[in-house]
């Protein structure tokens, strides 16, 4: 991942704001999608740079992912978020296509479904522009495909796509990592036009020929839709972290992200806690939970150090400074795995601009102890944290 800070977003967006990069957002960065949007209620922008952005038709409500991001809600009835259409988004551009998504579906039965009991929950397509989709069945449909999720490809003309496809229990509120691949471009003599692949939670779960159903795809014209693809069916649930990417994006990839989703706050009692020194304000104030209590310690390479009790991932620190509205705090990061032999995994600055938990991305590695060292601030030497979290797994 990207060893960048990224201000913790709040849940509530100003219509067109844009959301600041969160750890899993760097994680899916750092592998070059060409469009990607962390959409939450009111943040329609595709973080990639190539101005891809989107729009919302009605008003999502909002919750929580895994990682504590933000998603919309979708009601089923008539909310989606539309992205104009782009050669971006067309396998027809580099001959290769993944879609990457978190889905929550709300029901096992969808109201506004279509065909044997589906809903498009994703997709690029309209009468006679046909790209892909992102396919959940209802529990029972007209198929025996009981909440069967899947992916397509399509020609132009429509007609029955080629695609791929995981069958398994859905429950409510459970979140679902979601990759479709088309690829054109790795033939072989079993996929001698290329193939459709569908991942679940990283693990590739189904691979099957474009040449079945002779599909040639397309540069289509229909704008790409999250919540639908054509306005026929709306899914109910909660859709996010939608990227596309220009490549196959590889399982190792996939189970990254998936890893960064899905990290949690590892646990440290505040007799874990030291440091160098202190003035009085101890560092297990850091653990309080409180932004009113704090750490301080002057002078330049004064540390404070997190026993985690075993070693383990650590996806990413958080950390609240004092005064972090008003000055810049400079500072490393250096990690072990027996208190004695550090390596510095980061190194940098606060942003200056808020008094909240701000993330910094550490690339994932193993460590028992977790130590900050202070180089002051922008005003003097002192070095203060008002609170700290370790994220990882």
């Amino acid at each position: 991942m990207l060893g960048v800070s990224a201000l913790l977003s709040a849940s509530l967006f100003l219509p067109g704001t844009t959301l600041a990069a969160t750890p899993y957002d760097n994680a899916v960065l750092a592998d070059h999608p060409v469009g990607y949007w962390p959409i939450a209620p009111g943040a329609t922008t595709d973080l990639t740079g190539h101005g891809l952005n989107g729009s919302f038709t009605g008003t999502p409500s909002s919750t929580i992912m895994p990682n504590g991001d933000t998603a919309p809600v979708f009601n089923g009835i008539n909310q989606y978020f539309t992205i104009p259409d782009h050669p971006y988004l067309e396998v027809t551009r580099t001959g290769v296509l993944t879609i990457e998504a978190w889905i929550r579906p709300d029901v096992l039965q969808f109201a506004h479904s279509e065909g044997s009991g589906y809903v498009h929950w994703m997709g690029k397509g309209e009468a006679g522009q046909h790209s892909w989709v992102a396919r959940m069945y209802n529990y029972t449909n007209s198929e025996n495909r009981p909440n069967r999720i899947s992916g397509y490809s399509f020609n132009l003309t429509g007609g029955l796509g080629a695609g791929s496809y995981f069958q398994d229990p859905v429950t409510v509120g459970e979140w679902i990592h979601y990759a479709l691949v088309i690829n054109t471009v790795n033939t072989s003599s079993s996929y001698t036009t290329g193939y459709t692949k569908i991942y679940k939670n990283g693990v590739l779960r189904d691979q099957d020929r474009l040449s079945d159903y002779n599909i040639i795809p397309g540069d289509g014209t229909a704008p790409m839709r999250i919540g639908t693809r054509d306005l026929a069916s709306f899914f109910q649930g909660a859709i996010g972290k939608v990227a596309v990417y220009d490549y196959e994006v590889t399982p190792t990839q996939l189970a990254a992200h998936g890893n960064v989703m899905n990290a949690t706050r590892l646990t440290t009692p505040s007799t874990n806690v030291t440091a160098s020194s202190d003035d009085g304000n101890v560092p297990a104030n850091t653990l309080d939970g409180s932004l009113a209590t704090r750490w301080s310690a002057n002078g330049d390479g004064q540390w404070i150090q997190w026993d985690l009790g075993a070693s383990k991932t650590v996806d990413h620190v958080k950390v609240a400074w004092y005064n972090g509205d008003a000055r810049t705090a400079s500072f490393d990061i250096k990690v072990s795995n027996d208190g004695t032999t550090w390596t510095s995994v980061y190194s940098g600055a606060s942003s200056g601009t808020t008094l909240g938990l701000e993330a910094y991305d550490l690339a994932n590695p193993s460590a028992r102890y977790v130590r900050i060292i202070g180089h002051g601030n922008s005003i003097n030497l002192w070095n203060s944290i008002t609170e700290t979290e370790i994220w990882g797994y």
